[in-house]
């Protein structure tokens, strides 16, 4: 009889190591049906955590959508797939920034970057398929501002006949973690 709690734990801290590895259970392997295994970063505060799934092979891809710039899959019409899910969350519910994913997928597709400091995976097992999970990759790297400014300061700036270029830098965060997009965006000379 199932108590709700994952049947693996794993924990990760940013004071212990930075740069490191996890994988599904038995990977690479075929890991087993029914199983639910959390993993779980914390990181200091001010930073962000970014995770790769590489190899990944869970449960079975059956209907695409796009949504958002984001590309994710549903599971089949028989029932709940295997799947693996990221949260910026430490309670259970629904992370409306990440979707659920499954299928054979390249490491483009698997990448998130967490919003804060704190970033938990959750696999999910229901089926009776074979499949060999996935090898993971995680950093916790420091956060980063929305806007990077290279503006100089205001007393240097007499008007539009001052010569001072202004540079900003904007980071899409829609595609973070899917594709880095800089634009820069320079003032008149």
């Amino acid at each position: 009889m199932g108590t709700g709690r994952p049947l693996c734990h794993f924990l990760y801290n940013s004071t212990v190591q930075k740069v490191g590895s996890f994988t599904s259970p038995n990977y690479p392997g075929v890991y087993p049906s029914v199983t639910h295994c959390e993993y779980v970063f914390r990181g200091e505060p001010g930073e962000r955590v970014t995770i790769t799934l590489d190899n990944f092979n869970v449960g079975r891809r059956s209907e695409t959508q796009v949504e958002n710039n984001s590309v994710f899959f549903l599971s089949g019409a028989g029932g709940q797939n295997d799947h693996v899910t990221f949260t910026c969350y430490s309670h259970d519910g629904p992370d409306k920034g990440f979707q659920p994913i499954c299928g054979l997928l390249n490491s483009l597709f698997t990448k998130r970057v967490s919003d804060g400091a704190y970033f938990r995976v959750l696999m999910s097992s229901y089926d009776n398929y074979e499949h060999t999970g996935f090898l993971g990759r995680y950093e916790f790297i420091p956060g980063y501002n929305v806007f990077s400014p290279t503006t100089p300061s205001p007393e240097k700036i007499s008007g539009l006949d001052s010569g001072q270029e202004s540079m900003h830098y904007v980071i899409n965060m829609r595609l973070i973690g899917l594709v880095l997009c800089l634009y820069r965006i320079t003032g008149l000379s």
